[in-house]
């Protein structure tokens, strides 16, 4: 029985390898101004609507509107070719920023504000926590403070019940920063709240929803958190609470050294898959490549941990984002890589930084990967998948050559979006278990599908010259399905 299962694991990771397909720079995007523009983060609505915010000091030059003074949060609408539908500038005297963003159910988009202006007459008047609600069309839905110590780490959602949760930080009495959930309603009014930590300060990344429950993903120096204990310096900090905020159970992860969280998913078994950081050996903390690694750990949801593995060269490589593709079963990583050694790599300079982006293999190691940038600093902020089965991955460059347009810098740093497409196949089998968002596929010649789209806001489009539905296929009321006879765009 253990040699069947050993062929049948092993011939599983072949056809995951050999399946594997790179994707192709579809386009790439510098927005900015003259002065600076950092940060930038992305999301996609069920429409197809691409939003970004990220950070400018620029004001009335290139792309970027009037600035209010210090830094402002920029935002705009783009269509899925990258063009622009609106801008503006939200801030006041001093320094503004975006700390996540994420789509709405009503087709507009939430974003979590980092604010330091207190001017009044300005759109912010109190320093700390905002969330900002802009509608489709670029209309203020609400704008709501919040209180909190903040930094330009955090989440947004919007929650099943139409209301939104952020997770920042927020001190407490003598223990310094906790982490902070925030719950509201719809309208941005107050549901509930609740702080978790220990002793020293704890740190937000991440917050995910799934089965009624919420996973919150951060970093504590704490020695202890509800019983666990710290294995180092600083931990990963992960912790499972119900609908109200009662905590169910709390992991902490690490090594001798400095290790925290960054970002969450469900992978296709509905099990946790966590990107982190590590600077350690020992402990939880199974190899380091060098410097600080990307830190994969599979999970379940009882906080079970399976396996975790590092990605990483002998210098620093500082992770950012992770998505899981349904499509190819697997995580997809992006960050900042200060190493060499990656192939291709443009750009090898120990003091720059590039793109690095990696699709995952289970247990460990990458399909493919790929370094992106020019021969300045570049660092991405967050991933995306896209409603066509591409990626998107937004941060900032100084660059102004390599997979950048030659001249197109337009002052300092720019914001930079790269579009990343996989090749278009002959024959596509879409045989994940569920979708419960938007998607486009297309194939030459056909789509086998066995997979159930749900989701009452789902948009489903696909192409080929041949689609099969097969044993298994369903689409709940409420989701819009849509064939059409073709094949892959010459």
């Amino acid at each position: 029985m253990k040699k069947n299962l050993l062929h049948t694991f092993l011939i599983t990771l072949c056809g995951i390898q050999a399946l594997a397909q790179a994707p192709s720079l579809s386009w790439q995007k510098n927005i900015g101004g003259s002065a600076g523009e950092f940060d930038l983060i992305c999301s996609q609505n069920f429409q197809g609507d691409i939003f970004i915010a990220g950070t400018t000091y620029s004001s009335s030059s290139g792309d970027i509107p009037l600035n209010n003074g210090g830094a402002d949060i920029y935002i705009a609408k783009l269509n899925a070719s990258g063009n622009e539908s609106w801008s503006y500038n939200f801030g006041g005297s001093l320094d503004d920023s975006p700390i996540s963003i994420a789509p709405t159910s009503d087709g507009g988009v939430i974003i979590l504000c980092y604010v330091t202006s207190t001017n009044v007459g300005g759109d912010f008047n109190q320093a700390g926590v905002w969330l900002l609600k802009l509608n489709n069309d670029g209309s203020t839905g609400f704008k709501t403070f919040y209180g909190g110590n903040p930094n330009l780490k955090g989440k947004v959602i919007q929650t099943s019940d139409g209301g939104f949760i952020f997770h920042s930080i927020k001190t407490v009495g003598v223990n310094g920063l906790e982490s902070w959930v925030y719950k509201t309603h719809s309208d941005g009014t107050y549901d509930w709240d609740a702080t978790y930590g220990g002793t020293s300060d704890e740190f937000a990344a991440d917050i995910l929803e799934y089965g009624g429950d919420y996973y919150v993903l951060g970093e504590s120096n704490s020695s202890t958190v509800n019983g666990k204990s710290n294995h180092g310096l600083s931990d990963l900090l992960l912790l499972k609470i119900n609908s109200t905020g009662v905590n169910q159970w709390t992991r902490l992860m690490g090594g001798n050294g400095n290790d925290g969280g960054v970002r969450l998913v469900l992978d296709d078994a509905k099990n946790l898959l966590i990107l982190g950081y590590n600077s350690s050996i020992g402990g939880n903390v199974l190899e380091n490549n060098g410097g600080i690694d990307f830190w994969i750990i599979n999970m379940d949801t009882t906080g079970f941990s399976s396996n975790n593995y590092s990605v990483g060269k002998i210098n620093d490589d500082y992770p950012s984002d992770i998505y899981f593709n349904e499509s190819t079963f697997s995580g997809v990583v992006v960050g900042e890589t200060y190493s060499s050694g990656w192939s291709p790599a443009p750009y090898t300079d120990p003091t720059i930084s590039n793109f690095l982006v990696a699709e995952l293999i289970p247990f460990g190691g990458t399909a493919w990967k790929d370094a992106l940038g020019g021969s300045d600093s570049d660092a991405p902020t967050s991933i995306i998948g896209t409603i066509d089965g591409g990626l998107l991955i937004s941060g900032h460059s100084y660059s102004n050559d390599g997979d950048l347009t030659i001249g197109s810098n337009k002052g300092g740093a720019d914001f930079w979006l790269v579009k990343l497409a996989y090749p278009c196949s002959d024959e596509l089998n879409l045989n994940a278990a569920s979708f419960s968002k938007s998607i486009s596929r297309t194939a030459e010649s056909s789509i086998n599908t066995n997979s159930q789209f749900t989701g009452s806001q789902t948009k489903v489009k696909l192409r080929s010259s041949h689609i099969q539905l097969e044993p298994g296929f369903k689409v709940e009321p409420g989701t819009v399905f849509e064939t059409e006879i073709g094949g892959c765009p010459p």
